[in-house]
């Protein structure tokens, strides 16, 4: 284990770089805080690179994960006084542990996604997510409701940005996501027969009246402008969440859980009577 005391170590300030979009893009890497987040990102297969420990305020959990991480990866590890350490550490996380890990590919053309295993699948599609805050809740309630994968169309905001980490609690890291143009994304999704839904405050149907059992995606827009006119069409169906009060519409995060669930439960339904 190396020690780094200054803050122009070359080590300390490439981890530090990616706190920012830029630093993440230029190093292919990303920064992960959060003992729950990293031990998720660990037990997904993410490869650590870098390990940043402070031993005056690491738990028992933190040299649990640190001792596996140094045993199944060829990652360094480098112990930081509480002053760096604190530099380096995001917003109020003092878990003493810190990991710098290469980034998943996002990309379309890499995917893991045959067309053997289509059959059910559920995508969600989210266009030009702002705030990666929402971007990781939406993943939260993804993951927990079984989705497939999520196409980030267009993106604005980083997957991989340290407040989408920690709102997925980590994960973002357990499903496979991609990001390219809505243009090739919707391509994609036509030519192998999803059916695709949009969520539209004026549409005409609601979405719990869809059939959403087959290969399926459904699309979201961004927290202001809200989805494209790019997602409609022939090919598209649009769906309401009915309002009962003064609001007209909710947020990517509460729309996304909805809708999955709401896909989930047609789906089960489906297997209990296929059972029967």
């Amino acid at each position: 284990m190396q020690t780094i005391t200054s803050s122009n170590n070359p080590k300390f300030r490439n981890a530090i770089r990616l706190h920012e979009s830029r630093g993440r893009r230029q190093q292919g890497r990303m920064i992960i805080f959060g003992l729950n987040e990293i031990d998720r990102a660990r037990q997904c297969g993410i490869k650590f690179v870098e390990l940043y420990v402070c031993p005056e305020m690491m738990s028992d959990q933190a040299r649990s994960i640190v001792a596996d991480a140094q045993s199944h990866h060829s990652s360094n590890t480098y112990n930081l006084p509480v002053g760096l350490f604190q530099r380096i550490a995001f917003g109020s996380r003092a878990d003493g542990l810190v990991v710098v890990a290469d980034r998943p590919d996002t990309r379309l053309n890499k995917s893991s996604l045959s067309d053997n295993p289509l059959d059910q699948a559920l995508i969600l599609v989210l266009e030009s997510i702002e705030k990666p805050g929402n971007m990781g809740a939406v993943f939260r309630s993804a993951d927990a409701a079984g989705v497939t994968a999520i196409f980030v169309a267009d993106p604005v905001s980083d997957v991989f940005h340290p407040n989408a980490i920690r709102a997925s609690l980590g994960s973002v890291f357990a499903i496979d996501v991609f990001c390219d143009t809505s243009q090739n994304f919707r391509e994609y999704l036509i030519s192998r027969n999803f059916s695709i839904t949009t969520a539209r405050v004026n549409a005409q149907q609601n979405y719990f009246d869809l059939n959403m059992t087959g290969r399926c995606a459904i699309v979201l827009g961004n927290e202001q402008a809200g989805l494209s006119d790019f997602w409609s069409g022939p090919e598209v169906v649009a769906a309401r969440i009915p309002m009962r009060g003064m609001s007209d519409s909710l947020n990517v995060a509460m729309t996304s859980t909805i809708m999955v669930f709401e896909a989930r439960r047609q789906r089960s339904a489906n297997e209990t009577r296929s059972a029967d």
